[in-house]
């Protein structure tokens, strides 16, 4: 009678560490020699792991990568794990592959297909961040093809995809910030999506089309923006991708002028993406807002924004949709003119029609957006975001005639002179104004918790009016810089009162800023600066 004859079992949770002896039978005898497994630790491996890792680990003969080690793993979910992101970096290496110039479009399309599919899981990602070059083969992969404009809606969708988690952006790098503004440049042109790939936008978002292209790169690009760290330094290096990023500011802006009366919101998204991208890229880094001033693009980019801000002034659509669409090229042009002479003269002088130039349409449009206050007061009682979005353009408005009467004399001396559009004066309506706001203001209290709702709807009314006197305070107290023309015409608008009023009022603000964490440095020196003119000129 023949015995057979097992290995003695171990204990529960124990994996035996040495192969059987060759001499005795095992529990793999009757397998065929070709398939027989070296031990029993790699039996349990192939049992926990899925197909692809069967065929690394039983080798055929005809592997043609690297087999990856995956020893040193004793947990059963680590066993698990390994073999899930081997399978994926696997099918990534596939991707690249198939991504090679000597290719056909169709592999290729193929493979990018694929890779969409890839990086619509989160699990996906996981893997990505633990192998970091491979974030970087992807980048390469899409820059190599840039070309193919068929390939193109397949690297938009993976860009957005990878970018959606703000975690995945600190691992782009210069090729992936080239790639993303290349191809908004391109969608901005010629390039147009067929509609058999048109599928692939239903990875993003099911109502995208052709249309809305250009608004998913630039969104992602302004991702970018935000949450990659090295950002500014990085745009910094490449003046070509500035250069190419302030000219589809520029284009995007010409082509909203041209169809101001027939809006696309996602036109308008797109451009206010964008452009806080340059937005991002300037904010308080006197260097770089330099080398943008620098750019042989930006005048023409500084003249389509300033046309477009004119056009919207000019449109009688609807208040909140045309305020959303100045404010953002405006705080751009903040950026641009903050504390840079030829930058305010460029936009001072731009000519915009016949004997009408930037400076002289920035005036009518503070003068428009003061008027319709009441208007959009009155038609939002219940709702208050459009009153909201009409405060952040005056606010804005005001501050970028701050700035281009800061650094700029020939811009004071304009101030004095007397204006058809407002019938007065500059300084004459900005005094009026100023009076005006600190007329139906009120003393506050921000740090009071406990008001009735009554009350706090009037303390609203009051901070907004106090915050816009300050910064018409501190536009009166600039225009005083150097100008004793100006310091007597102020003098004599404001009568009985002094200009210490408009101390007081620029106190008034720099406390509120303090009280609600606001004040930076930059701020606060700007504001004692302002101070030693009115001093000054007593």
């Amino acid at each position: 009678m023949t015995t057979k004859c097992y290995t003695r079992k171990k204990k529960t949770g124990d994996l035996p560490n040495s192969t059987p002896s060759s001499s005795s039978p095992t529990m793999f005898s009757d397998l065929p020699e070709q398939i027989k497994m070296p031990n029993f630790a790699e039996a349990l491996i192939a049992s926990q792991t899925k197909k692809r890792s069967f065929i690394h680990i039983f080798n055929d003969g005809n592997e043609s990568r690297t087999k990856r080690s995956i020893s040193g793993i004793s947990n059963h979910m680590e066993l698990k794990d390994s073999g899930e992101v081997n399978e994926l970096l696997d099918d990534l290496d596939y991707v690249f592959d198939g991504l090679s110039k000597k290719l056909t479009l169709t592999v290729k399309i193929s493979s990018l297909k694929n890779l969409a599919q890839m990086c619509s899981k989160k699990d996906t990602f996981r893997v990505l961040r633990s192998q970091p070059q491979t974030f970087q083969k992807i980048f390469s992969s899409l820059q190599e093809n840039i070309q193919e404009q068929a390939l193109l809606p397949f690297g938009i969708v993976i860009m957005n995809l990878l970018f959606k988690d703000p975690l995945n952006c600190e691992y782009a790098n210069e090729e992936a910030i080239t790639y993303l503004i290349n191809t908004l440049t391109l969608t901005n042109n010629s390039f147009q999506i067929n509609n058999k790939d048109m599928k692939i936008f239903q990875l993003i978002q099911p109502h995208l089309d052709d249309n809305n292209k250009g608004l998913v790169i630039a969104q992602t690009l302004l991702k970018v923006s935000e949450h990659l760290s090295s950002f500014k330094n990085t745009l910094k290096k490449s003046r070509q991708n500035l250069v190419e990023i302030s000219s589809a500011v520029s284009h995007l802006a010409e082509k909203l002028t041209s169809t101001i009366d027939s809006l696309k919101i996602f036109r308008q998204l797109e451009l206010e993406a964008v452009v806080k991208v340059l937005e991002n890229f300037t904010y308080y880094e006197t260097t770089n807002q330099q080398l943008l001033v620098s750019l042989s693009s930006t005048p023409a980019l500084i003249n389509n924004l300033l046309r477009l801000i004119h056009s919207v002034q000019k449109s009688k659509g609807k208040h909140s949709v045309l305020l959303n669409i100045i404010t953002p090229p405006m705080r751009l042009l903040i950026n641009i003119s903050n504390g840079n002479e030829d930058a305010a003269a460029l936009i001072a002088k731009a000519e915009l029609e016949e004997s009408l130039m930037g400076l002289s349409m920035l005036l009518n449009l503070s003068s428009n957006l003061f008027e319709i206050e009441n208007e959009v007061r009155n038609n939002n009682k219940e709702e208050d975001s459009e009153m909201t979005d009409l405060f952040d353009t005056q606010l804005t408005c005001v501050g970028l005639l701050i700035n281009l009467v800061d650094c700029s004399s020939k811009n004071r001396e304009f101030f004095s002179a007397f204006s058809k559009a407002l019938m007065k004066t500059p300084i004459e309506f900005f005094v009026r104004m100023f009076e005006k706001k600190t007329e139906i203001s009120q003393e506050l209290n921000p740090l009071r918790k406990e008001i009735k709702s009554e009350q706090l709807e009037k303390d609203e009314v009051a901070t907004s009016n106090n915050v816009m006197g300050g910064y018409l305070a501190i536009l009166l107290g600039t225009l005083m810089k150097e100008n004793p023309v100006n310091k007597r015409a102020i003098v004599t608008c404001l009568g009985s009162k002094s200009v210490s009023s408009l101390e007081d009022q620029i106190k008034q603000l720099l406390y509120f800023q303090l009280q609600c964490d606001l004040l930076c440095r930059d701020m606060h020196l700007a504001f004692l600066q302002v101070l030693s003119y009115i001093k000054a000129e007593k």
